[in-house]
């Protein structure tokens, strides 16, 4: 496809609203059923701000920032070419897109994560985990 991802992949980023909005629908649900105990404007209100902010929450960080911004608000730094080709080639291993970019964590806490959609992702590793891991257990 044009974005770089496969079918599989397409689906898969495409479940996770599906999902969501299935839950909005079985939430609306509860309420009409609960609607004799809904008798007041407030308490509906109330009802309404308990679906309404987690998903604007979720939509905020679905369709907001970039991978890149989450992992320098952290403090990330781009790394150099030979983090970034193993990410690459472990991306590639997996079928996967490569990420756009690869940044490094200055924490002395073990931990990676991947963020972003379609092309807009990246992949942080802290420098405790670097430190702690060799390049193959890093790969995994």
């Amino acid at each position: 496809s044009a974005s770089g991802l496969s079918p599989r992949h397409l689906l898969l980023s495409a479940l996770v609203p599906v999902a969501y909005g299935t839950l909005a629908g079985t939430t609306v649900v509860a309420a009409s059923l609960l609607s004799p105990a809904i008798s007041t404007p407030a308490t509906l209100g109330l009802l309404m701000a308990c679906v309404a902010i987690p998903a604007s929450s979720l939509a905020v960080q679905l369709l907001g920032p970039s991978g890149g911004s989450i992992a320098r608000s952290m403090g990330g730094e781009l790394v150099g070419p030979g983090l970034v080709a193993l990410a690459r080639e472990t991306a590639a291993a997996v079928g996967v897109p490569a990420p756009r970019a690869v940044y490094r964590i200055p924490a002395r806490e073990p931990n990676a994560f991947a963020t972003g959609l379609g092309g807009n992702t990246a992949v942080a590793v802290t420098q405790g985990l670097m430190d702690m891991l060799s390049e193959e257990e890093l790969k995994a």
